[in-house]
């Protein structure tokens, strides 16, 4: 049949493609690379099979020392969409080394309402060195895992005049939660 177009294939459900996970245990950086590459695109799809063998294998690779940067952060960003917040803690560990998968760990952890890093989320809005993006993430972060405590400080940050509209916002939307 012709091609005619996406318009018409908008009743069927786009299916994963065959993904040889086992492949994430390859002696190459380039197929493991790929490899998550391929589940980072296709997690979300029908059909996406083994999906616990891909953690662990993953949760394997990330844990050794001569991984390479790039391959480190390509696991974990797919063990970030794969995971359900199961290995939280093990991710975590991981990611505190290296800035950008720090980034990417919390916000998945937000997604998943993990307590893993609530201490971090606190002394990180107590700090005034902290940037906006990460006080965007601490506040929201808070405000599905807080106590009691953190109510009172995003309270104070809501009304705090001087704190930037976003932070005063994201407060707000935090006291909602």
């Amino acid at each position: 049949q012709p091609d005619l177009g996406d318009i018409w294939n908008a009743s069927n459900t786009a299916r994963s493609t065959y993904i040889d996970v086992e492949e994430l245990a390859s002696d190459l950086a380039l197929v493991r690379l790929d490899t998550a590459r391929m589940i980072c695109i296709n997690y979300d799809r029908l059909g996406f099979a083994n999906q616990e063998r891909a953690i662990e294998l993953m949760l394997t690779r990330v844990a050794t020392p001569d991984e390479s940067l790039v391959v480190r952060r390509a696991l974990m960003s797919a063990l970030c969409l794969l995971d359900d917040g199961t290995h939280a803690g093990k991710l975590w560990e991981a990611s505190r080394s290296d800035p950008v998968l720090d980034r990417i760990v919390q916000r998945a952890l937000v997604k998943w309402k993990s307590t893993v890093a609530r201490d971090v989320w606190r002394k990180s809005l107590l700090d005034p060195t902290t940037s906006t993006d990460q006080a965007l993430l601490a506040i929201e972060g808070l405000g599905l895992v807080g106590t009691t405590e953190d109510s009172v400080v995003l309270r104070e940050l809501l009304e705090l005049d001087s704190a930037a509209a976003e932070h005063r916002i994201c407060a707000a939307r935090a006291l909602g939660a």
